[in-house]
């Protein structure tokens, strides 16, 4: 069943969220050049996207064990935390999300971090607490480390970071794997191939899944 959800993942993320342009690259988040581009938000934003993700998510948070709760810097880690929120739901296990903010609120409670509580009622985001820190395609890695600085900055720690698409040509996966920290992509695009997917080297192994 997993490697069904994963191949309608793919699927959908390549019919749905990918542009091609030879003549005029697009320019991405990281100010890079590339031919190819993913928008994941609208697979992830869309009803069958957050039933996939969230449960592929899930799957995998089980398996690293012990994580506490997902989430990432907005906005394209948003709708993955709390597509892996409601899956871990239904479930029976509660994983809660969090969002940090790309700026501190100016009113009320001005925090960074917009988090939901757990069963107990306890803040995620805290002292002693373990966390996994999504993105939905990652290049260079810079949002992701943004992330991981405001979340370490409130004691808890990063535990994995898994993101849907990496992109391989900006060595993004080094970036923050050089940085101690463990990297999980769901699919791996390359440059040379115009972007097409491949189903991750260590996502396969780690759920046992064909690669």
């Amino acid at each position: 069943m997993l490697h069904e959800e994963l191949r309608e993942l793919k699927t959908l993320l390549e019919s749905h969220s990918y542009s091609y342009r030879e003549e005029e690259p697009f320019t991405l988040a990281s100010g890079r050049k590339s031919h190819y581009y993913y928008d994941a938000k609208w697979v992830t934003l869309g009803g069958r996207g957050q039933r996939l993700v969230g449960h592929i998510l899930f799957r995998l948070l089980r398996e690293l064990g012990g994580v506490d709760a997902v989430g990432g810097l907005e906005i394209g880690a948003v709708p993955m935390a709390t597509a892996a929120a409601f899956a871990s739901e239904l479930e029976g296990h509660a994983i809660p999300a969090f969002i940090v903010r790309k700026q501190e609120k100016t009113h009320g409670t001005m925090s960074k971090i917009a988090q939901g509580r757990g069963e107990d009622g306890s803040t995620p985001i805290a002292a002693g607490r373990r966390v996994a820190v999504l993105d939905d395609v990652v290049t260079t890695g810079e949002s992701v480390e943004r992330a991981i600085e405001r979340i370490e900055a409130h004691g808890a720690k990063v535990v994995a970071v898994v993101v849907l698409v990496c992109r391989t040509e900006a060595h993004g996966r080094q970036n923050i794997e050089n940085k101690g920290y463990d990297f999980y992509a769901i699919f791996d695009a390359h440059e040379r191939d115009g972007g097409k997917l491949h189903l991750s080297k260590e996502l396969a192994r780690f759920l046992q899944v064909p690669a």
